[in-house]
């Protein structure tokens, strides 16, 4: 065949370029990006046994409250609502939380998970310690209640560890990353607290009263978790969805420390309160 015909032939049988328009105006379509999420992402068995959790743990906490709603009236200290909100936040949301994350941050980070076989044996520990420490809230068994929350603990520290071995690849510390490694710290702090408020010896070292701590427990959790992953997965995946590039490094640093740094109510909890001078200049640093 000529040169020439072989040339017409090929030019009628390939595919339009991707970069041009029905008008025949090229635009720009960083095609690298629809290869990240196949290029990166880990097995989705490892998030999805944490969003089935998830989503029983939704269900189960909404049928429940359909049945007693009074029970978000009662006084927080009540076994059934600290069961109830235990099943909803760590069953519901730190599972879905953890099984997206698990999926999510390699691909926004644009690197490999550090181990694959460490996030597949997470969700083992998260269950079993959900499914132990909400029953043993309701009948208010501290010692069981510790047994679920050390499981919990545990899995988190296979988490953090997971995903700080998984921040050290990225070849530039970014926002992005400042956030995570935030949230992950933060995430730590929270059970360890909850769980020294519940061992009896544990939590006599706290001051007191033991009702601002509590409340400092949940503001760590919502604030200082989901929040900060929130802002700082929202930094990668926004521009990533509309295709453009963040506008400011500098206002995206701001905002990291902002939300991560500024725990306002802990700090006040922990400082006025008849607490040592120790204890009042570390709630103070939190």
């Amino acid at each position: 065949m000529p040169i020439t015909a072989r040339k017409y032939r090929m030019a009628a049988t390939s595919p339009p370029s991707p970069n041009l328009s029905s008008s025949g105006c090229k635009h720009r379509l960083p095609l690298e990006r629809t290869a990240l999420a196949r290029d990166f992402a880990p097995s989705c068995a490892i998030p999805l046994r944490f969003l089935i959790l998830g989503l029983l743990c939704l269900a189960t906490a909404t049928g429940w409250l359909l049945i007693h709603p009074t029970m978000v009236l009662a006084p927080y200290q009540t076994p059934h609502t600290v069961a109830w909100a235990h099943l909803y936040i760590l069953g519901f949301a730190l599972s879905t939380v953890m099984g997206a994350a698990y999926q999510i941050v390699p691909v926004a980070l644009g690197v490999q998970l550090h181990s694959e076989r460490l996030a597949a044996f997470h969700p083992i520990l998260h269950i079993v310690g959900v499914a132990l420490l909400v029953p043993m809230f309701f009948v208010w068994s501290l010692p069981m209640v510790t047994l679920g929350g050390a499981l919990l603990i545990s899995g988190a520290l296979l988490f953090s560890y997971n995903l700080a071995r998984t921040l050290r690849r990225i070849p530039r510390f970014d926002a992005v990353a400042a956030s995570l490694t935030f949230a992950l710290g933060w995430l730590l702090l929270t059970m360890a607290l909850g769980l020294t408020m519940s061992v009896p010896a544990l939590r006599m070292l706290l001051p007191h009263p033991s009702g601002d701590w509590l409340a400092a427990h949940a503001h760590l959790g919502i604030g200082g978790i989901f929040i900060n992953l929130i802002v700082g997965i929202s930094f990668r995946l926004l521009p990533l969805f509309t295709l453009s590039t963040l506008q400011s490094p500098t206002r995206a640093w701001l905002a990291c420390l902002q939300t991560s740094l500024k725990r306002p109510r802990l700090r006040q909890r922990a400082s006025k309160s008849n607490s040592p001078k120790s204890w009042r200049c570390g709630g103070s640093l939190c």
